[in-house]
């Protein structure tokens, strides 16, 4: 977890210095490095954290530099490994639940960027549905259970 801090450090201070490619260069080596890290760190919220700073991080750089399709592209790339993740800890509630409630607030950051910058709205919209349909679901329950 050290190595994914001092990659995050290096990427905000990139950003800040307005290095895109720099920043982009470590917000990138910080969301596989979190990824990683994902199924095996002892403490998953803290990695669960990791993982969804990393790539809202790579997002916010994709926004800011008008790549609006880049950054809905950060949040599915974050969406997916999530879903991954979750599809994993089947019987693990606690896992279960953290993935949902990071899913629920990166579908309410998502929806914040949609009305603020002009993203292709059936783009986001397709991804906010994906999230929204295994957020709705009990934990435990996987989308053919839920449909039957």
């Amino acid at each position: 977890m050290k190595q994914w801090k001092q990659l995050m450090e290096k990427g905000n201070q990139a950003f800040h210095d307005a290095s895109p490619a720099q920043a982009a260069f470590y917000y990138l080596s910080a969301c596989k490095r979190a990824s990683k890290l994902l199924p095996h760190w002892f403490d998953k919220e803290a990695v669960i954290a990791a993982v969804a700073v990393s790539y809202q991080n790579y997002a916010e750089l994709h926004f800011q530099f008008r790549e609006y399709e880049k950054g809905i592209e950060c949040y599915r790339t974050l969406s997916r490994c999530l879903r991954l993740f979750r599809a994993t800890q089947q019987g693990n509630t606690f896992e279960m639940r953290l993935v949902d409630c990071t899913l629920k607030r990166i579908q309410a950051e998502l929806l914040a960027k949609a009305k603020l910058f002009p993203v292709d709205e059936n783009n986001c919209q397709l991804l906010m549905t994906e999230m929204a349909d295994l957020v709705s679901r009990p934990v435990g329950m996987s989308a053919s259970q839920a449909y039957h």
